[in-house]
């Protein structure tokens, strides 16, 4: 188990840094619609922080 959490860490970094790379606007949600992934070209576009929009509701 806990070198499954340890992978699916490492991996979410990897993405992470993947996305902040591209300089897009690019927003993740979980099956409960909430942010979990907000990079900043989308707080830019919105006009929310990143740490506003992080584990709330997209709509």
């Amino acid at each position: 188990m806990a070198s499954t959490n340890q992978e699916l860490a490492s991996a979410l970094r990897m993405f992470s840094r993947f996305f902040d790379l591209i300089h897009q606007p690019l927003a993740v949600i979980n099956e409960r619609g909430e942010y979990v992934y907000y990079n900043q070209e989308s707080a830019d576009l919105d006009g929310y922080s990143i740490e506003r929009a992080m584990g709330k509701h997209m709509l």
